[in-house]
C-alpha cells in the first residue's frame, strides 16, 4: 500500500531550531496490533522545493503493553535497512509517548472535560482486537542540519490490518441427494445474493 493511501498525521513546523518541541497528540484506529506500526520521519520544511528527510524510525504496536503509556526515545536513522552504513552517522533522536487502548464491547463515546482520559467508541467495521492508539510527539534533540532548519514530523500508520469478513451468500444442500446418487455436481443460487451462483461437487463414499 502506498503512503498516500495509509493513515497519516503531521506535526506543526518549528522554525530555525535543531532541538524542536511539539508536545502534539495524534490518534489512530487500530485494526490489528500484531502487524501495524508507526513509521515516523523528521523532515526539514522548505518554503520552495522538496522537504529533506532528516531521519526515520518505526514503532511496532506488538511491542506496546495494552493500556500502558510507554515513553520512547528513538535514534533517527537514514533508513530502516539494517545494513545501511549511513545509519552509523548520528542524526539526533525523537521522544514520544504511545498508548494502545483495546476497544471493549461496553465502551461508549462520552463527553468529558478537556484534558480528561477520553474513551472513544470503536468506529463501525472495526474488527475484534481493534483499539485506539494515542501518540504524543514531544520533541527532537540534536538534529543534523543547518542553523535555519525547520523540522516537522510525518507519521504514517502502516501494516496489513485485519480484513472484516463479509458474507457474500450461502447455500443449503440436503445430503439425501448425495447419498442416493453417490455423486452430485450442481450449480446453486447463493442465498442472500442477488445474482451469485456456486458450483459444488459432492461424493458419497460409504465405509
Amino acid at each position: 500500500m502506498s503512503d498516500d493511501k495509509v493513515p497519516s498525521k503531521k506535526t506543526t513546523v518549528k522554525h530555525s531550531t535543531l532541538n524542536p518541541e511539539w508536545n502534539e497528540e495524534f490518534k489512530f484506529t487500530v485494526t490489528d496490533p500484531e502487524t501495524q506500526y508507526l513509521d515516523l520521519s523528521v523532515y526539514d520544511w522548505e518554503q520552495v522545493g522538496k522537504h529533506d528527510k532528516m531521519g526515520t524510525n518505526v514503532v511496532h504496536l506488538r511491542d506496546l503493553t495494552p493500556d500502558e503509556t510507554k515513553t520512547l526515545t528513538l535514534n533517527l536513522l537514514k533508513s530502516m535497512d539494517p545494513n545501511d552504513p549511513e545509519n552509523e552517522k548520528p542524526r539526533g533522536e525523537i521522544v514520544l509517548e504511545a498508548k494502545y487502548r483495546p476497544f471493549k464491547e461496553e465502551e461508549l463515546a462520552r463527553d468529558v472535560g478537556e484534558g480528561a482520559d477520553i474513551v472513544e467508541k470503536a468506529p463501525d467495521g472495526t474488527p475484534e482486537g481493534g483499539g485506539l492508539l494515542v501518540v504524543i510527539v514531544h520533541d527532537a534533540q540534536d538534529l543534523e542540519g543547518k542553523h535555519h532548519t525547520n523540522p516537522y514530523v510525518q507519521i504514517f500508520f502502516k501494516g496489513e490490518g485485519k480484513k472484516t469478513k463479509e458474507s457474500l451468500g450461502y447455500v443449503d444442500i440436503g445430503l439425501a441427494d448425495a447419498v442416493g446418487n453417490r455423486r452430485t455436481n450442481e450449480k446453486y443460487d447463493l442465498i442472500g445474493s442477488k445474482s451469485g451462483r456456486i458450483q459444488i461437487e459432492l461424493q458419497w463414499r460409504p465405509s
